[in-house]
């Protein structure tokens, strides 16, 4: 705020004294002007206050004698001698005594009747002369007749009879109505007529106003006797007589004490003029010293303007703070909402601006950092790098991305910074601004993506190995259980046989697993007992244990079955032994059980299937490690682990999770650290038959259902594969034909001259597959029933490919020829 010189600030005082004496200056003048516009203001003041008295009398002058003349001219309504019209006219009534009525001649010769007195031989001349002046005119024959003391007003009519020329008039005499009408008009006192030089108004003067009486002279029209004659007044006017008088008391008094009256007004009203405003002062200096704003109450109404005039720029400036405080809210709330690291710094690199995040990541609030410098909050050889980026970010007035690593919170994190120069309104640099966005979860993500590619890779890879296992496994399970058919069990070579026939088996188990991997092998669902199938894999959960661990398996027997495939299940139930495994590096116990239970509510929640029974728990506990409760939210998320940089890819929970979702079932668990944990699989049971039941039903029609003698086409370009099903089928009683290619079988059709019954092809084979060849045939014949062969079958519905039946590698004799015989039978009713 500007600071005010007093001693260069003139004072008021001065200006009111420099404004009197202008004030008196003033006043002298107009004291001139006045006394030179006074004859001008009498004259105008006469006119205004004496016109109206003199307009109505001279109108009532006039009235008068044009009434006698009125009156005059109905006495001669008939022609009549002179005295006949005399005698007429005195018969009228008349308002004013005396009256005379007479005749006279164009000469002004007495005819008939008599008049006044003093109505002369000459007057009569004059009056005659006056009578034939009007008659030419149209004007009305009256006039004033004044003998030098007397005035008599005058009408006449001119003698109509014939031969007589001449005049009938009547005369009264004028000085009593005159009198008495003036004061009934205007009030006029002292009214009388009289002969004036030039019967001209006397001018007003001040003596007429201080004395009470103006004098009035209102001129006779149409006199005869007197060219001057007038009508003589006075009008009274005692009021404005004394307004005057006191009038020019006070003007005298106001002349001899104006400049003192004056000098004491303008003194009186500087202190009454400033001290309200002195009040007003204080409050706004209060106000700027940080008081509330309270304005006092205004006593005039300059004061009020003032006090409006101020108290309008303190509210403007009161919702220009608010404003600004809420804008600073806004650009708070929005920099602390900010999913990032943001900071704003000048040009000495000292921070100016930080928003929660960056606080907390430093474990101080942001009011703490402001002022300071890099130097002040980071380790020398860490704030050394940040100064780098920001001196580089100012010199070169550009933005500036990288990426960063380093500590926080004794962790590892990955940040993703954005640096830019912030510019004033004049384009230059007035600092920086910095955001910083943690990206460790999307690094990790990009780590787990290059995992999931290379395990892509893997199951491409595992899905090649399995093909071509699966054709050896087809050969050598095939050939065992043809070389048993041959063999009596008390064979020497018997035992030998089927352990390579068992082995098979388990090979090809593996190859299936295999497949699962590779995503390439669709879940097949059956009917399975969980207790049968928790014995089937003791062999395998003791191999996902470490040595000294005690493994304790106890299924009940009471089970409902359960829908299911059996490949994924066992896949669940290892998945989750290896991980209690994991969790025993140096031994302990693991209790496998399964048995009937009814899911908690946590469950049924997750999987509505569940809702209804009957139920099936296969429940594992360990005595390992346990969880950390920081780790339990996500333990099966994928590449979540808990072994740090082992060889573990942290898929097997989320692998056994999905199977159990898949197969509309849940996985629950409790753990604690230190005291291990028990993860439960709760799957919703089946009403089916027992499996024992469905396998004996199967069995009682084994011999009817497997065999035939339809004819079918085997098509493979394994030789091996293809002799091996050749033969099987020929024990089966069915006529084969056999060729290594589609393009043989194709031939072989064309030889044959008729289509087979049955078409049973591999699906892989080079030039056309076994599905382009199956729908070429199906085209052409459409009776020929389809069974493709495949130990790598890609993407495709349950137990179909393409639309037609699937057998899958490796197969046994049994299982081949029920496969066949489904094929044939499928679609005949």
């Amino acid at each position: 705020m500007t600071q005010v010189d007093k001693k260069a600030t003139p004072s008021i005082v001065w200006l009111l004294a420099l404004r009197l004496a202008l004030v008196v200056l003033i006043q002298v003048t107009a004291l001139a002007l006045l006394a030179m516009a006074v004859p001008r203001f009498m004259a105008a003041l006469g006119t205004h206050v004496l016109g109206t008295p003199r307009l109505a009398l001279q109108v009532y002058l006039e009235q008068e004698a044009r009434e006698l003349a009125e009156h005059a001219a109905s006495a001669l309504r008939s022609p009549a001698e002179p005295g006949a019209a005399v005698a007429a006219a005195a018969a009228l009534p008349w308002r004013y005594t005396p009256h005379w009525a007479l005749a006279l001649g164009d000469d002004g010769a007495l005819l008939a009747g008599e008049g006044p007195a003093t109505l002369t031989p000459g007057l009569r001349q004059q009056l005659a002369t006056r009578l034939r002046s009007l008659a030419g005119s149209g004007a009305p024959l009256a006039a004033y007749v004044f003998d030098g003391n007397t005035a008599y007003a005058a009408g006449a009519a001119r003698l109509t009879a014939a031969g007589s020329n001449g005049w009938l008039v009547l005369l009264y005499d004028e000085e009593m109505p005159a009198r008495d009408s003036a004061a009934r008009i205007t009030g006029a006192e002292h009214v009388r007529f009289a002969a004036v030089n030039g019967v001209a108004q006397p001018p007003l003067s001040f003596g007429q106003l201080a004395s009470g009486r103006l004098q009035l002279a209102v001129p006779v029209p149409g006199s005869v006797g007197s060219e001057d004659l007038a009508l003589l007044a006075e009008i009274p006017i005692p009021t404005l007589s004394r307004l005057l008088r006191g009038g020019t008391i006070i003007f005298a008094a106001a002349l001899v004490l104006l400049p003192g009256t004056l000098y004491l007004a303008f003194a009186a009203s500087y202190s009454q003029f400033t001290k309200p405003f002195a009040a007003l002062l204080a409050a706004v200096r209060a106000y700027g010293a940080g008081e509330p704003w309270r304005p006092p109450a205004p006593s005039y109404r300059e004061q009020a303007l003032a006090t409006e005039a101020i108290d309008q720029a303190v509210r403007a400036r009161q919702r220009a703070e608010a404003e600004a405080r809420q804008r600073w809210r806004e650009l708070r709330t929005f920099i602390d909402s900010m999913p990032a690291l943001a900071v704003l710094k000048d040009t000495d690199l000292h921070y100016l601006l930080v928003n929660s995040g960056f606080a907390q990541a430093l474990n101080v609030t942001p009011e703490e950092v402001i002022g300071k410098s890099d130097s002040d909050l980071y380790p020398p050889e860490l704030a050394e790098v940040f100064e780098k980026h920001d001196r580089q970010v100012l010199e070169q007035r550009q933005p500036l991305q990288f990426d960063e690593e380093y500590f926080a919170g004794g962790q590892r994190r990955f940040w993703r910074t954005v640096k830019a120069p912030v510019m004033d309104e004049a384009g230059q640099i007035a600092g920086l601004v910095s955001i910083a966005i943690d990206v460790s979860e999307r690094k990790a993500m990009e780590e787990h993506l290059l995992e999931a590619q290379k395990m892509q890779v893997v199951g491409r890879l595992a899905g090649g190995l399995a093909h071509t296992f699966n054709n050896v496994l087809t050969t050598i399970l095939g050939s065992a259980e043809l070389a048993l058919m041959s063999l009596d069990e008390d064979n020497p070579a018997y035992g030998d046989v089927t352990q390579i026939r068992d082995a098979a088996e388990r090979g090809a188990v593996i190859s299936n697993q295999l497949l699962t991997l590779s995503r390439q092998r669709t879940g097949q669902v059956e009917t399975l007992r969980i207790d049968e199938l928790l014995r089937e894999l003791l062999p395998m959960l003791r191999d996902c244990l470490s040595p000294g661990t005690t493994l304790h398996l106890s299924p009940a027997t009471d089970l409902p079955p359960v829908q299911a495939d059996r490949t994924q299940l066992k896949q669940l139930i290892l998945n989750l032994a290896m991980n209690a495994g994991e969790a025993m590096p140096n031994g302990g116990t693991l209790i496998v059980r399964a048995f009937r239970c009814q899911p908690p509510t946590s469950a049924t929640a997750l999987e509505p299937a569940l809702l209804q029974g009957p139920w099936v728990c296969i429940s594992l506990r360990d005595s390992g490690c346990g969880i950390a409760e920081d780790a339990k939210p996500h333990i099966f998320e994928p590449f979540f682990t808990t072994k740090g940089e082992s060889r573990q890819r942290g898929l097997g929970l989320t692998v056994a999770y999905n199977i159990a979702r898949q197969h509309h079932g849940t996985i629950t668990f409790e753990s604690s650290e230190g005291k291990g944990s028990q993860f439960n699989v709760y799957l919703p049971g089946s009403a089916e038959a027992e499996p024992q039941q469905a396998a004996a039903t199967v069995a009682s029609d084994q011999a009817a259902l497997t065999r035939g003698h339809e004819t079918v086409l085997v098509v493979d370009d394994e030789t091996t594969i293809l002799q091996l099903a050749q033969r099987m089928l020929t024990t089966q009683g069915y006529t084969v034909w056999a060729a290594t290619s589609a393009q043989e079988a194709i031939a072989l059709l064309a030889e044959k001259g008729r289509a087979p019954d049955l078409l049973l092809s591999d699906v892989v084979m080079p030039g056309i597959s076994g599905m382009d060849l199956a729908k070429r045939i199906v085209a052409e014949h459409p009776q020929t029933k389809v069974l493709l062969m495949s130990g790598f079958a890609g993407e495709g519905e349950q137990g179909t490919l393409g639309g037609f039946a699937v057998l899958w590698k490796p197969f046994s004799l049994q299982t081949l020829a029920r496969s066949v015989r489904a094929a044939l039978d499928a679609g005949s009713g």
